[in-house]
């Protein structure tokens, strides 16, 4: 993945869309600054703005990816949580289902 932010799975498309903004933000802010670096006088002046312009879009891109990212680690990190939480609760249960089953024994049937 681009821009070192984490691996997103493949079927989010919030996040493949801001990717996609992304590569062609980066594009477009490294046309632009070769243009400018080759311009001279009031070309240049109007084409710096120009880059200007489209690199803080760019940089708002890359915001909205990186908050999209932070979203999706604490969806993650709660339903983690809420995992450990329950399997706290069943502690018991897990672990009598366990013994049962290293030691041969029918386990409850799950429901």
């Amino acid at each position: 993945m681009m821009g070192g932010y984490g691996m997103q799975p493949p079927d989010d498309p919030e996040m493949r869309e801001l990717i996609e903004q992304d590569a062609q933000f980066d594009q477009q802010v490294g046309e632009l600054a070769s243009r400018v670096r080759e311009a001279r006088g009031d070309e240049r002046t109007k084409l710096k703005k120009q880059l200007t312009d489209v690199a803080n879009k760019h940089f708002d891109v890359r915001q909205k990816r990186r908050e999209l990212q932070l979203k999706r680690m604490e969806e993650e990190l709660k339903r983690l949580r809420d995992e450990i939480a329950k399997r706290n609760e069943s502690r018991d249960s897990i672990v009598e289902n366990h013994i049962r089953e290293m030691i041969g024994e029918p386990r409850d049937l799950d429901f």
